[in-house]
């Protein structure tokens, strides 16, 4: 289903205790997942309800991957989206990040509140212009400890932010 006809028809604002992942589903990151993110999303509570990471590979429904994708973004406490780089182009050597990560960030900036998106990336390259504003933090996801305590440290900071912005309103 098209986003716009999505958010036009089907838009709610029921929130399920998930956090919805954006990220490449290669190999070389299913440690990077199981070790850091689920776990130090999963380890959160709110409400005594743990939060549970929704990944649209993971999902159980029968519809298209795109209604998967608006019903996480839409849906979920908030977007966590690994924009880390996953190569370099032939021909200029510049860095690129994952085009179906980046599409699904730009769904969720365009009808979610910026607070509600971290990205995550694990290198210095140069950042893309288009959300070089939206906060985002460097990870070292070879140091798995590490880097879940501050991936978990940065999520509870920006639910604690939600609710303050849900109060201001």
């Amino acid at each position: 289903m098209h986003p716009n006809a999505f958010l036009r028809t089907f838009w709610q604002l029921e929130v399920k205790p998930q956090i919805f992942v954006a990220m490449s589903f290669a190999p070389e990151y299913r440690v990077r997942y199981e070790q850091v993110i689920a776990l130090a999303i999963s380890s959160i509570r709110l409400n005594e309800t743990p939060l549970i990471p929704y990944r649209v590979d993971i999902s159980k429904s029968g519809d298209s991957i795109l209604t998967d994708i608006m019903e996480g973004v839409s849906h979920s406490r908030m977007l966590l989206a690994d924009v880390s780089s996953v190569g370099k182009d032939s021909k200029t050597g510049e860095s690129y990040r994952n085009g179906n990560v980046m599409y699904e960030v730009g769904l969720a900036l365009a009808c979610r509140h910026p607070s509600d998106v971290l990205l995550v990336r694990d290198d210095k390259d140069k950042f893309l212009f288009d959300v070089s504003t939206v906060p985002h933090m460097h990870l070292d996801f070879t140091d798995i400890e590490k880097a879940r305590a501050a991936l978990q440290t940065e999520l509870l900071a920006r639910l604690r932010e939600q609710n303050y912005l849900t109060d201001a309103r």
